[in-house]
């Protein structure tokens, strides 16, 4: 049903969600048929952001409601020497990497 899929696409990013700022506005001219490709950002630089809102302000056919099958938010592989060498993450103290990451 065309209700359903979105013409309209807003992506936030941010700290928290108090202080959110436009990332992307899409419009969508033409109905979507499978995955939609969105780059955030130019081929030269990441995003860095711990929050990512996606919004749905407007559907085809004046719908109500959105229904997304699949999303896939995709970064740039993890490079650890980056983070040390740039010093971007100055978390180097033994209690912090007790909590770097889940198991």
């Amino acid at each position: 049903d065309e209700s359903y899929t979105p013409c309209k696409i807003r992506i936030l990013s941010g700290t928290t969600q108090y202080d959110l700022q436009l990332v992307k506005d899409v419009d969508l001219t033409t109905e979507p048929r499978g995955w939609v490709d969105l780059p955030l950002v130019d081929d030269s630089a990441s995003l860095m952001a711990h929050l990512v809102q996606i919004e749905f302000p407007l559907n085809y056919e004046n719908g109500r409601d959105v229904r997304v099958r699949g999303l896939r938010l995709l970064g740039p592989p993890p490079n650890d020497h980056m983070f040390k060498s740039e010093k971007i993450l100055p978390y180097t103290t033994p209690e912090y990497f007790m909590y770097e990451s889940l198991r």
